[in-house]
């Protein structure tokens, strides 16, 4: 929690403010209706007073509301902390004061402390201090915080009522709100419960498994080729491998590489077998729309391409997206794109590699006929393994760096900006990663094929081992 005056991005009522050598920048989340979807407002403004980010001449220079019911409501803030190499995070912290003392002397309320290595939910008091309010850590309630009682975390400054919070040396811009509605707008739930099923190809790729999370036992089976058929061929034969769980209980599964190149099959509810599916499509790596309307698959040296996902009948075809795919220098034309993960209903990241490093590309396919590049390409060291969309647009990328370490990356992409904001060591031979529709809980598949959690406690059960899993 210390160090929140350092490389940190403050995140209050849809503006995000960068704070750096006194000059902060605020960029507005909800744009004008005339600036284009992919482009957000960005304007550069001097404080508002003579306060500065140091946290000295802050508390002197503020006046602090007294008051403390003044204070109810919540407050939203994100840290980049840097860590040991590999392991830099943004933690986004969550506070609600919203019970204020008899007397009036104190604030309570909850904390909430989350990022990719961290989680925790915290009873938290506020007391008045010198010219700030200070909120300390009263208790644990869930997950795990290396604070003890009485701990003070950080300082509250300003004025509820006008538009200037600071939060220790953090100066935060706002509009000018009434008391209690200081907060970032978004669904009510900080965390939303796990869902109760995940699908996993098992270990040897021979068939597709629903299994319970609680309980970790087997709902259904899909039979896949089988061992016999899967090992009949020098080549490794013909086996299930990736997996995409549409929201509902659609799955996506491909497969791959003797003899066929690779098919994709849809798994509806009443599918027992690869043999009985209702569509299946030429190519890997499928990921599936936001809306459940769109598919886009690999298709070798082909490109990309995208499907309707209910007749299979192509929207956008390879020879349309072609020509807009970046891919790293020195890559020549014999290319092979792949979807990374989609954006939106519409907007879809994909992937070019060449040896040790990875061109990304963001498409919108809105107009079938005139697909088109948003916002700028962005390149990054090592080949991307799997990847998904988190809650705040941004691409977690699952990266394998084998001239820098045989550890995997967890690679944190900003797509407006095209630019890496966070880099994650993982274990050696990690193999996958997914997000559930929450977009907060992040599934891991490890190199024992076994099924973790990243950043929040286990599964009760085990879950595993599989070649690949979603939920």
């Amino acid at each position: 929690m210390a160090g929140l005056a350092g490389r940190t991005r403050a995140v209050l009522v849809g503006a995000i403010v960068l704070i750096t050598a006194g000059v902060i920048t605020v960029v507005a989340l909800n744009e004008p209706d005339d600036t284009p979807d992919d482009v957000a407002a960005s304007t550069t403004a001097s404080p508002v007073s003579t306060t500065t980010t140091s946290e000295s001449a802050t508390t002197s220079l503020i006046e602090t509301a007294f008051d403390l019911s003044g204070w109810v409501g919540g407050y939203v803030w994100t840290e980049f902390v840097e860590g040991d190499p590999g392991s830099d995070q943004t933690l986004i912290h969550r506070l609600e004061l919203s019970d204020v003392s008899e007397d009036g002397a104190t604030i309570s309320g909850t904390l909430v402390q989350e990022g990719f290595q961290t989680f925790a939910v915290m009873e938290v008091l506020g007391a008045v201090g010198d010219g700030f309010i200070l909120v300390e850590f009263v208790a644990l309630s869930e997950g795990a915080a290396p604070y003890t009682e009485g701990e003070v975390l950080f300082r509250l400054g300003g004025n509820p009522q006008r538009p200037e919070t600071t939060i220790d040396g953090l100066v935060t811009l706002v509009p000018d709100l009434a008391p209690g509605t200081l907060f970032l707008p978004d669904d009510g739930e900080t965390v939303a419960d796990l869902p109760a099923t995940l699908w996993g190809v098992d270990a040897g790729g021979f068939d597709l498994i629903e299994v319970d999370i609680a309980s970790g036992e087997e709902l259904r089976r899909v039979a896949g080729w089988g061992q016999d058929f899967a090992e009949e061929s020098a080549g490794g034969g013909q086996v299930l491998q990736f997996l995409e769980v549409e929201a509902g209980a659609t799955v996506w599964v491909d497969d791959c590489c003797e003899p066929a190149f690779g098919t994709t099959f849809r798994i509806d509810p009443g599918t027992t077998s690869i043999d009985d599916v209702t569509l299946q499509v030429i190519g890997l790596g499928a990921e599936v729309s936001f809306d459940g309307r769109l598919v886009a698959v690999g298709v070798g040296d082909l490109g990309i391409t995208i499907l309707d996902a209910e007749t299979g009948a192509e929207v956008v075809g390879p020879g349309s997206l072609a020509p807009l795919i970046a891919a790293p220098e020195g890559t020549g034309d014999f290319v092979f794109p792949a979807p990374v993960t989609w954006l939106s209903e519409t907007r879809l990241a994909v992937a070019v590699d060449l040896v040790d490093e990875t061109t990304i590309t963001f498409l919108d396919v809105s107009d079938p006929v005139a697909p088109a590049v948003v916002g700028q390409p962005v390149t990054i060291d090592g080949v991307i393994i799997d990847g998904d969309v988190r809650f705040d647009g941004r691409i977690v990328a699952l990266v394998d760096r084998p001239a820098r370490s045989p550890n995997k990356e967890l690679v944190v992409i900003d797509v407006p900006t095209a630019s890496v904001v966070e880099q994650i060591e993982l274990a050696e031979g990690t193999m996958g990663i997914d997000y559930d529709d929450s977009r907060r809980h992040l599934l891991v598949v490890n190199a024992e094929g076994m099924l973790e959690l990243f950043g929040k406690a286990g599964f009760e059960q085990p879950l595993g081992p599989f070649v690949d899993a979603g939920w």
